[in-house]
């Protein structure tokens, strides 16, 4: 794995003492976009985004003392994110290719037997393991910047280039905006900002919020971003519907004028073959912005 710009991304934005390298996430789910309207409310989300950074600072404190056992025994772990990011950090530490790939493939393939045998020979792995030198990179204390790096870097090749769909994506976007009321830093809350932008369609965001755009980059303050965009999001989100080729969020303005949340609202009214996630401009890839 490539882990060069991972690195680069950490020492920028987490410190200038070198950390070592993190695994970009080729396999996994996020987690269910939970049904319930009421668990979309700041405090709610703020909550559950808190949860979920502890849970990723302990993996990295394990792997910081280069505790195999115990990120061995964390595989599992929900969200889906926890167990790739567990198993990436196993793989830095050392982990045999094979007994990596065997896990892979046999959640891929659901095969719960295969899984079984393949949990069982990482965590004999992990009893064997023995720490490495030590370098100076274990005096420093991970945070919650840490964290949510890890996270971004996870969830967005999940996003852009696996196969999740419309429930990972809106329950990353709402994620942002659990983490806003975490973060403070100036440089947390402009890549929280971006990676919001980067899941949804700034053309539309600049017909409705009037952002204006230097190539991916919007050009107001952050802050004044976030005031405008936040509240959007969580206002507009059953309206929200994902592109295919796009691997962004689009609005469904039709389902929003008749009140209804889009995956309704087609059921009855369905996407004509130019419009929708039926239209495809190969202009549009993919962006791959944390």
């Amino acid at each position: 794995m490539n882990h060069l710009r991972y690195v680069t991304l950490v020492a920028l934005l987490a410190g200038s003492v070198f950390l070592p390298a993190l695994p970009r996430v080729l396999c996994g789910a996020p987690g269910n976009l939970p049904a319930e309207a009421n668990v979309n409310t700041e405090e709610a989300l703020r909550t559950k985004a808190r949860k979920l950074l502890d849970e990723v600072m302990d993996l990295l404190q394990a792997y910081q003392v280069q505790d195999a056992v115990r990120l061995a025994k964390a595989l599992g772990a929900k969200p889906e994110t926890l167990d790739v990011i567990s198993l990436g950090l196993l793989e830095d530490m050392g982990l045999p290719a094979p007994i990596h790939i065997a896990y892979q493939d046999a959640k891929k393939g659901e095969d719960e037997a295969a899984l079984d045998k393949a949990r069982k020979a990482i965590g004999q792995w992990a009893q064997g393991y023995r720490k490495k030198t030590e370098a100076e990179w274990f005096d420093r204390a991970f945070t919650k910047s840490d964290a949510r790096i890890n996270l971004s870097e996870a969830w967005t090749d999940l996003i852009k280039f696996g196969n999740h769909g419309e429930p990972s994506v809106k329950e990353w976007l709402l994620l942002q905006v659990g983490f806003l009321g975490e973060f403070t830093a100036e440089a947390d809350r402009y890549c929280i900002a971006m990676t919001m932008l980067s899941l949804l369609d700034r053309d539309e965001l600049g017909e409705e919020l009037g952002f204006k755009f230097q190539g991916p980059r919007f050009t107001d303050p952050t802050e004044k971003v976030l005031a405008v965009l936040s509240p959007w999001i969580l206002k507009n989100l059953p309206y929200l519907y994902f592109h295919p080729v796009e691997r962004a969020l689009k609005l469904d303005r039709q389902a929003r004028a008749h009140d209804t949340p889009s995956a309704e609202y087609r059921k009855t009214h369905p996407w004509n073959s130019n419009e929708g996630p039926n239209l495809i401009d190969p202009k549009n890839k993919p962006e791959d912005i944390r």
